[in-house]
């Protein structure tokens, strides 16, 4: 397999070419990352998404779409400030994984962006030192409820107006392109009061 280094993909390379280019370059490297044997590609569509506590589709943008079609696929959503508002806004970057499921696609972006997707401009709280945090995802009646370990140690200025703003909206844009989801709630450690006393939000009644 061809191994893409950030050299070969700087983030200069997309430089007056627009939003186009990035999420070409962002599904080159998904179709790269492909695992062998995996379950068929998922046919989700997502756009755009305007982070809130209940964000939706606000703007159009070019979907990276997988093109290798031997693998599952789930979408994780970023910050670009070439494409839009960082607090207003996250776009859809393309993940090859084993089953396409909620699960798997809040265990990608809790892992944040990677090397070449920064490369690339891509932002997001998100990062190493997020990974492994989610606990549990489960869903009644349309709502999936999330339990994460404790990430407000980690992301402490998260809890700002914009921080806040763009974190649940790239956890809600993730969730809801699974047909099934509706709105999502979370919790740290089991505890939604935390959570959402931690963002300075009402806490979400599942």
């Amino acid at each position: 397999m061809v191994r893409l280094g950030v050299r070969q993909l700087p983030s200069t390379a997309c430089r007056g070419l627009g939003p186009a280019c990035l999420l070409l370059l962002a599904t080159v490297l998904a179709a790269c990352q492909a695992p062998v044997g995996a379950s068929p590609a998922m046919t989700a569509s997502p756009a755009a998404t305007t982070p809130g506590p209940a964000p939706t589709p606000t703007s159009a943008a070019t979907t990276p779409t997988p093109t290798r079609g031997s693998a599952a696929h789930v979408f994780v959503y970023f910050a670009h400030p070439d494409l839009g508002d960082v607090c207003e806004q996250v776009f859809p970057v393309a993940r090859a994984v084993e089953r396409a499921d909620p699960t798997a696609a809040l265990t990608q972006l809790l892992a944040g962006p990677t090397e070449i997707e920064r490369a690339l401009g891509y932002q997001s709280w998100f990062s190493t030192g997020t990974a492994g945090l989610l606990r549990t995802v489960s869903l009644s009646s349309g709502v999936a409820t999330v339990d994460l370990g404790d990430i407000s140690r980690v992301i402490p200025n998260a809890s700002s107006s914009c921080g806040s703003h763009a974190l649940l909206g790239a956890l809600d844009a993730t969730l809801r392109q699974f047909p099934s989801i509706t709105r999502a709630c979370y919790a740290i450690e089991g505890e939604m009061d935390r959570f959402y006393g931690w963002l300075q939000y009402d806490t979400c009644r599942p």
